[in-house]
């Protein structure tokens, strides 16, 4: 029997459903790519399901000139098509189970390329150190493209069967625009990709620990910060009991004399010159007089008393 169907494999693309079936309960599905022809030296996927469950047939073999494929686990599979002095129609054969499904794939060698299509996933912003997914795309049929090259920031990287591929975001100082570029069979398209700084570090690591407790005298704050950029400078300011006592500051401590008795709190506002901000979290610590212990001494006990010797004494 024969029915259409819409999947979405990566990038939205039409499929024609061929599904055959050998037994009243043993069905499988085998998609192939629509509409034909397809065109000769391109890569194309196909998918296999079952019929009844659509759940993908990971499993499956697929027989495709004298390749034997087998499924991801999504139930995709890339085929290629040949070099054909002419149309040419070829069969494809999906097995599993004992249950098989075929179908045939007209190829032509007079389809020109259509050109492709960069996706660029937007809204921004891009953020440095980060990774995010780009695709390539049939600028006219939207169909997904494997092995397309993508070239960025010195790499050369390829889309998966989704049309898909990952990049790496680079370090950067300040807000940085950076080109990308894909190209397929002779097409290209390109792109800018803009990338900002992700901020200061989260700061960290305080001294006096948070919730410590400490004997009254001097302390001078400690903590951990930074910036996950290159060569960005990062400033601080700190917040002790409420008050702002301290602005951009570029070292991570700071001497906040004899605290009171009790409890008392602060916190590092950190800050850039590329307009990141992080607020740290709020710490505290407690302060206390030390406890002083008493000399021990005997009770109970009497001493005898020396007589004093005087000069009356003598003369007597």
């Amino acid at each position: 029997m024969n029915k259409k169907h819409i999947i979405s494999i990566g990038l939205v693309a039409l499929f024609v459903l061929s599904t055959i079936s050998l037994t009243a309960s043993a069905t499988i599905t085998l998609i192939i790519p629509q509409p034909g022809p397809l065109r000769e030296n391109t890569d194309y996927a196909i998918g296999v399901y079952d019929a009844d469950t659509q759940a993908p047939l990971i499993h499956a073999d697929v027989y495709w000139l004298g390749q034997t494929l087998h499924p991801n686990i999504y139930g995709a599979c890339v085929i290629h098509t040949p070099e054909v002095d002419h149309d040419s129609t070829f069969l494809i054969t999906a097995s599993y189970n004992g249950s098989n499904a075929t179908a045939f794939i007209n190829v032509s060698n007079s389809i020109e390329p259509h050109g492709i299509r960069l996706i660029i996933p937007v809204p921004g912003p891009f953020y440095e150190n980060q990774d995010y997914t780009v695709g390539v795309v049939d600028a006219v049929t939207n169909d997904p493209i494997n092995n397309a090259n993508i070239y960025w920031v010195g790499d050369n990287l390829t889309t998966n069967i989704y049309g898909a591929c990952m990049i790496h975001m680079p370090f950067v100082s300040q807000t940085t625009t950076f080109p990308i570029i894909a190209d397929y069979n002779g097409s290209t398209d390109s792109g800018n990709i803009t990338v900002v700084p992700s901020g200061p570090n989260i700061p960290s690591n305080p001294s006096p620990r948070d919730n410590s407790t400490i004997f009254a005298g001097p302390v001078t704050l400690h903590w951990v910060g930074g910036s996950p950029g290159y060569n960005v400078t990062v400033y601080y300011d700190v917040f002790f009991n409420g008050a702002w006592v301290a602005r951009n500051l570029s070292n991570t401590s700071y001497f906040v004399g004899v605290p009171r008795l009790g409890f008392n709190t602060w916190q590092i506002f950190a800050h850039d010159a590329h307009g990141g901000v992080t607020l740290g979290p709020l710490w505290q610590f407690r302060v206390i007089l030390p406890t002083i212990k008493p000399t021990p001494t005997s009770i109970g006990v009497v001493q005898p008393v020396k007589p004093v010797t005087t000069l009356a004494t003598i003369q007597r």
